[in-house]
């Protein structure tokens, strides 16, 4: 029995205040709700659950009214899900939710392209349980508006022409929907001030709007031009203060310079001593118009070691190891030791159906002395030993040397690097047991210049972007000295471009020319110094360094072997031409687990020299039944296929090339064709 007492009730010997029975009220009206909740019918409560959230297959998307986008670009903006790697149809999903999400995105892309009243609207929906639904959209557009003009009030030191070409919204272009969408000219317009020390920048933005025109002005006021005060450097536990100063492009009293802060910060980062670096401004004072700057920096180990394994068609086998410290002992200088252990088969010239196993390596130690006597320069020095087979050449190669290499210009997308280097090549046979080289052609002292301009997205995978590169090399004469003189120029041109269904055009166009001089007129340029075509770098369906003439008239000189010359190993030349073509594409469903394809086309060889190319060599195709021997000479072409799988330091590629014009090699006792197809195996693209 119940009895309430002076805002109270007792339930036995229990006495509870007015706020426990409010609690227990709506604990069993809680309660209630979950005993109704639990007695509705099945199907209904699966109905309220999944509603929205049903995912259906897309058989097509249909748009109507769309002028100023692609269907492509709105289906990519609709934002469809993307079929798993594991779906045997390929086709893409939506969800209702997901949709009208997508359908929005299309209104805001219409509206930043300046198509302000867009209605973005689905139409129908016409559902098929087995092939997918297709999915109707209607696009009124309406009107496009444009920014008219845009004026600046106040924009000195900076001209306005200078201004208008970082402009979001430039005149003639698509107009903002909103006016805070000026937000972004007005940071970039901020930015552009700051860059040259106008730290407190002012600027506000005036529009007026007509139906289809939009004026803009912004009223500037710069303030005064900051100076660098004191700069403050945290965080260097390790590394010598003054070996981070030494990298400053800028001095107390500079006016601040927002890209030569941006490029000290790299070139810290370039040194590897740091993971992070980052400069901010503080203590501004506005009467002297200075600021004062603090450096943060996060250190990271400088030691390393690496360890490698890999396999490819000219290798075969390989090993590779490396140590290094980035801040040897303190010094802020560094030392790398490589080594790498090549283990293949090589084809004999004097026996031309054998292979035979040959152990090559190579070994290299690296110094770099950071800021050469307080200037801008890094110099780079190596000392390398390196044994290297050759078997169709019939030469074995151990090279040593010395190299020293600097940067002259670094830019965004520019450098320019000078090397010079010092080596000595021994040539031994490789196959018979007498020595056919009369010579072995002794010391090369050279000067080499590489001018590069990369505009690449990316290093180990790139989509778009170019790779120019220039190498002009001198060897020898009466100013470097040495055995042999000779010059040399290669050009390289490479290409990508995004083209439609998510794949990269790649081309490559590359030409090179090299001529002895001085006392190597009648010798000719070194073995080792001229130009080789033919592998999976080169031009594919060959093998590798195998196209061009087999023995040049130089070589004729040095080779007292009858076999050497019967057979005609590959001997290189010193003109070259390469061309290639790659349509590189994700394949279905394994491109989700890292697999790509490409198509390609390649050409190229090489010559004894340019007044051994014609056009006539050109022609589309030769038979390897033709028993002229300058097949051989002919610009030769394969076509293939490739399979890539992607890892972090490009792809490994497995490629099959058909060569297009095999040649036929008659010897006294024996001949050889080209094969009729070739596999090559490596890591990272042919170009």
């Amino acid at each position: 029995m119940f009895a309430f007492i002076r805002g109270s009730f007792s339930a036995g010997n229990q006495t509870y205040s007015r706020a426990t029975v409010a609690r227990h009220a709506v604990g069993v009206a809680l309660a209630l709700a979950v005993w109704g909740q639990l007695n509705v019918p099945a199907a209904l409560a699966e109905d309220e659950l999944d509603y929205g959230l049903e995912e259906r297959k897309v058989d097509a998307v249909r748009f109507t009214g769309n002028r100023a986008f692609s269907k492509d670009e709105l289906v990519e903006m609709l934002g469809l899900r993307k079929p798993s790697w594991i779906s045997l149809t390929g086709k893409s999903r939506y969800r209702s939710d997901e949709l009208a999400v997508g359908l929005r995105a299309i209104e805001d892309n219409y509206r930043r392209g300046g198509y302000h009243s867009v209605q973005v609207k689905l139409d129908k929906i016409e559902e098929d349980e087995a092939r997918g639904d297709v999915i109707y959209v209607v696009i009124n557009e309406g009107r496009y508006v444009e920014v008219a003009s845009v004026e600046f009030s106040g924009s000195a030191p900076i001209k306005e022409a200078d201004l208008r070409k970082v402009l979001v919204h430039p005149p003639n272009g698509p107009a903002p929907y909103r006016d805070t969408d000026l937000g972004r000219d007005v940071y970039v317009l901020r930015d552009r001030y700051l860059s040259m020390g106008y730290l407190g920048t002012q600027i506000k933005p005036t529009v007026v709007r007509t139906d289809s025109l939009v004026y803009v002005r912004y009223d500037i006021k710069p303030g005064p031009q900051y100076r660098v005060g004191n700069v403050e450097v945290v965080g260097n536990t390790k590394t010598r203060e003054d070996h981070v100063r030494r990298e400053f492009r800028f001095r107390k009293g500079d006016r601040i310079d927002l890209d030569r802060i941006a490029l000290t910060e790299g070139d810290l980062l370039d040194t590897g001593w740091f993971r992070d670096v980052s400069f901010s401004p503080t203590r501004l004072d506005s009467a002297a118009a200075t600021a004062d700057l603090v450096l943060l920096l996060i250190e990271r180990p400088t030691g390393f070691w690496e360890f490698g394994v890999g396999t490819g068609d000219e290798d075969r086998f390989r090993l590779s190891a490396a140590w290094g410290q980035k801040n040897f002992l303190g010094s802020g200088r560094g030392v790398t030791v490589r080594g790498r252990l090549l283990w293949g088969l090589e084809r004999r010239f004097d026996e031309i159906d054998a292979d035979e196993f040959a152990l090559d390596h190579e070994e290299e130690v690296l110094y770099r002395h950071p800021r050469l006597v307080g200037s801008r320069f890094d110099v780079g020095l190596s000392a390398f030993f390196r044994k290297e087979t050759r078997g169709e050449s019939g030469v074995v190669l151990e090279t040593s040397g010395l190299l020293a290499n600097t940067s002259l210009f670094t830019g965004r997308h520019t450098t320019t690097e000078l090397e010079a280097s010092v080596q000595r090549v021994l040539k031994l046979p490789f196959g018979p047991d007498d020595d056919f080289l009369q010579t072995s052609r002794g010391q090369t002292r050279s000067l080499s210049l590489v001018i590069a301009r990369d505009s690449r997205d990316s290093y180990f995978n790139p989509r778009r972007g170019s790779l120019r590169q220039v190498l002009a090399q001198g060897a020898g004469g009466p100013w470097v000295g040495g055995d042999n003189t000779f010059n040399k120029v290669l050009a390289s041109f490479v290409r990508f471009r995004r083209i439609p269904g998510n794949s990269v055009l790649a081309l490559r166009a590359q030409a090179g020319w090299a001529e002895a001089w001085w006392r190597s007129d009648d010798d000719g340029v070194p073995l080792e110094d001229r130009f080789f075509a033919g592998g999976s770098n080169s031009v594919r369906g060959y093998r590798d360094n195998s196209l061009g003439p087999r023995v040049t008239a130089q070589d004729s000189l040095q080779v007292s072997d009858a076999r050497f010359l019967a057979n005609r190993p590959a001997s290189g030349g010193t003109a070259l031409v390469l061309a290639n073509a790659e349509i590189r594409f994700p394949i279905p469903l394994l491109s989700r687990l890292g697999f790509t394809g490409a198509v390609f086309a390649d050409g190229g060889n090489v010559w004894e020299d340019w007044s051994r190319v014609s056009l006539s060599q050109f022609r589309l195709s030769s038979s390897s039944r033709n028993d002229d021997p300058t097949t051989i000479l002919d610009f030769r072409t394969s076509v293939g296929w490739s399979l890539h799988y992607n890892t972090p330091v490009g792809p490994f590629r497995i490629d099959y090339g058909l060569p297009l014009k095999r040649a036929r090699l008659v010897s006294e006792d024996d001949e050889e064709v080209d094969p009729h197809h070739i596999w090559h195996f490596s890591l990272g693209h042919a170009f």
